[in-house]
């Protein structure tokens, strides 16, 4: 093994630190939402609603952000390229189509009322105003995640960063304007940087990095062998089906538990706001333990040697750092400071 092809902790590190800043910045965009809902009109309902909406959404999209690992697992030239890239386009029309459903028809009030468990009409309309921005996510998200992969692939993980960056100034601005107008609810507001922020980061995304590769099919020819023969769809399906229901039952955990907070007799509102708030801290500081195994659909190529002992020593130590920095917000004044002065709730949402 030549030396430009060792596994070294530095690589890992490399590699590793653009990807955990990605998901750090995507989770401080939700932290940003919330902090601008907290100052518009109808700061508790929008919070409440938009963090139901929010949960609903990720989990029926779900599968929408495997386009990164069926990138980086299955492509490998340029007839590879096409099956994924259909396949994922594909995924992403259908999951539209679900979403728009719900989003601009009596069935996702009865969605919002039955399973959700959101009671009044107020909030069902909050909802609803949500839901129809917020239901174009897929389309918007299939160019960030397939260049994501695409980027992963050639280990230019840099630019990832540099596509969440942008999205970040974004909505910053966005916000920026929604708070000084105060035109809109919260929870439009809300649904809007969701989508846009998005949709901009892909847009940015994508056109850096056909700045540096010309194109994807230019660049897959530094993807290494993978398929033994030509990539079908089928096998794309395979691939793609155990992690789409592994990622299914991982996100409706969030919907589930925000169905029995609203159904509370004792402040459901109040309550569902402060879940909500708490669940994007969380998700900020957890955020690059999404984007560990990245590292081992890299470089850990065999279940054994150095190289895999390597990169598995490098997950568990930074599964470890991260942990000992949820255990000290918890545990800690520090968490409680963070809500009140840096998002902006109330002392009754951050108790």
């Amino acid at each position: 093994m030549s030396e430009s092809e060792r596994v070294t902790y530095k690589r890992l590190l490399v590699f590793f630190l653009p990807l955990a800043a990605t998901p750090f910045m995507i989770a401080s965009t939700h932290t940003i939402a919330n902090s601008v809902m907290a100052r518009l009109p109808y700061p508790v309902l929008s919070l409440a609603v938009f963090a139901v909406v929010q949960a609903m959404t990720n989990t029926i999209k779900a599968p929408d952000i495997l386009a990164k690992e069926v990138t980086v697992s299955l492509v490998d030239g340029r007839q590879s390229l096409q099956v994924v890239s259909r396949f994922v386009t594909a995924k992403a029309l259908i999951i539209t189509s679900i979403l728009l459903t719900l989003a601009y028809t009596p069935l996702g009030q009865w969605v919002f009322y039955h399973i959700m468990g959101l009671q009044d009409a107020d909030s069902i309309a909050f909802a609803y105003s949500a839901m129809r921005i917020a239901c174009f996510l897929p389309l918007v998200e299939i160019l960030r995640n397939f260049f994501q992969g695409m980027a992963i692939g050639v280990r230019t993980t840099g630019m990832i960063s540099f596509g969440t960056a942008f999205r970040l100034i974004v909505i910053s601005l966005i916000s920026l304007w929604a708070v000084h107008t105060q035109a809109f609810p919260g929870v439009v507001i809300g649904a809007f940087i969701w989508t846009a922020g998005i949709g901009m980061e892909g847009l940015f995304l994508a056109a850096i990095f056909l700045h540096r590769f010309r194109s994807p099919a230019k660049a897959v020819r530094l993807f290494p062998r993978r398929n033994e023969g030509p990539l079908t769809v089928r096998q794309t399906f395979l691939f793609f089906l155990p992690l789409a229901a592994m990622i299914i039952m991982n996100t409706s955990l969030q919907p589930f538990i925000q169905g029995i907070i609203a159904r509370s007799p004792i402040q459901p509102t109040e309550s569902l706001a402060a879940y909500g708030v708490a669940w994007g801290l969380f998700l900020i500081l957890a955020g690059p333990l999404n984007m560990l195994h990245q590292c081992s659909l890299v470089f850990a190529k065999k279940a054994r040697g150095r190289d895999y002992e390597r990169v598995r020593r490098f997950c568990f130590a930074v599964g470890l750092v991260i942990s000992a920095g949820l255990a000290v917000v918890s545990i800690s004044p520090l968490g409680y400071w963070i809500m009140i002065r840096a998002i902006g709730v109330s002392a009754d949402i951050a108790g």
